[in-house]
């Protein structure tokens, strides 16, 4: 899929942004001489949808605005690392404050990995380990980057080295950063700000740190209540899950989960429990920027989650179970949805 092509999907009217991204993006519009009129014209969005507290915004409104943020700045200017320095957490819907109680700082991380659609439907968000290098990444990608030029990637990459600092309650310093996309200030700010080597015109947008960080202890720390976190965001995640299924598609999801509680998650099952073509099911997801593929997806990555942290099923159990009859493909799968191997993550969350 090209970047036209994601740009179209992602913003099919469809509300997946938290409204804490949009209205922390307004206030520092409006906090630089942007007037209100000069974002409704660029996100399309009155004032009153702007200031919503509740909902969730159509997801291209904050990608516009730091396009037109962008279009204003000075050419020694780079404003998203100063709204990164500047906005509160809380802008992140409670993320910082549920992963403070986690025991470790890969718990904290995979925690963010596991609810990132909190902050963005169609955010792509993993961290990475290379034993080898002694290094790990957390690795970000949005579709509407093409829309902002990559500011609000930006924006993220530089609030992720305040949050492992406020989470670990130390200083923290990257190896190096690394941006998908070009370069839009000077060099020696973005290095200043993000307190290391930058690259830009990358393969991927990634943060890397030493690897040793990912077992240090969280400050805040507290068993309990991270479970009780972790689980009130998952209750959350089924919730708005269900609340993102256009109602014409909430008969086609209902087959999606009817064939996985039978393990089946061929598109062809799908379709027949949905009682058409499986060029009807497509054609249907297709009108709402969706793929069936990707439906069925979501719902795999789901079912492996919860299977593999149930320490009574041999990870082969669970990739029979969630329809792979090679155990390498669904190794493969998994840390491509995760971030990590199921081993790992077994591992991690026992």
């Amino acid at each position: 899929m090209n970047d036209t092509e994601r740009t179209k999907t992602a913003t099919n009217g469809r509300p997946t942004t938290i409204p804490g991204v949009t209205f922390a993006s307004l206030s520092f519009a409006l906090s630089k001489g942007l007037t209100f009129e000069a974002v409704e014209n660029a996100t399309g969005l009155d004032r009153r949808a702007l200031l919503a507290a509740d909902g969730r915004m159509p997801e291209d409104a904050a990608p516009r605005l730091w396009r037109l943020i962008s279009e204003k700045a000075g050419p020694h200017e780079v404003p998203s690392l100063a709204m990164a320095r500047a906005t509160p957490f809380s802008f992140l819907g409670g993320l910082v404050e549920g992963a403070q109680f986690a025991s470790t700082l890969r718990e904290a991380l995979h925690f963010f990995v596991e609810n990132r659609t909190f902050v963005s439907g169609s955010l792509s968000l993993a961290v990475h380990e290379a034993p080898e290098t002694g290094e790990m990444a957390v690795v970000s990608e949005h579709p509407l980057s093409v829309l902002d030029g990559g500011r609000l990637i930006e924006v993220g990459t530089t609030l992720s080295t305040r949050i492992i600092a406020t989470l670990l309650h130390r200083e923290v310093k990257p190896r190096r950063v690394d941006f998908r996309h070009a370069q839009a200030g000077p060099l020696e700010v973005y290095q200043r700000a993000l307190k290391a080597p930058t690259r830009f015109d990358q393969p991927i947008s990634q943060i890397v740190f030493d690897r040793e960080l990912l077992d240090a202890p969280v400050h805040a720390a507290n068993v309990e209540l991270f479970e009780y976190v972790r689980t009130h965001f998952q209750l959350a995640r089924v919730q708005l899950e269900e609340e993102g299924v256009p109602p014409q598609l909430r008969s086609l999801r209902q087959a999606i989960l009817d064939s996985a509680d039978s393990g089946d998650y061929r598109a062809g099952a799908v379709a027949a429990r949905a009682g058409i073509s499986v060029r009807s099911a497509q054609r249907q997801a297709a009108a709402h920027g969706l793929t069936l593929s990707a439906m069925i997806d979501s719902v795999r990555r789901a079912d492996a989650e919860r299977l593999v942290q149930d320490p009574s099923l041999s990870l082969e159990a669970v990739a029979s179970l969630i329809g792979y009859s090679d155990d390498r493909a669904f190794r493969r799968a998994f840390k491509a949805w995760t971030g990590q191997s199921p081993s790992a993550y077994r591992r991690q969350r026992r």
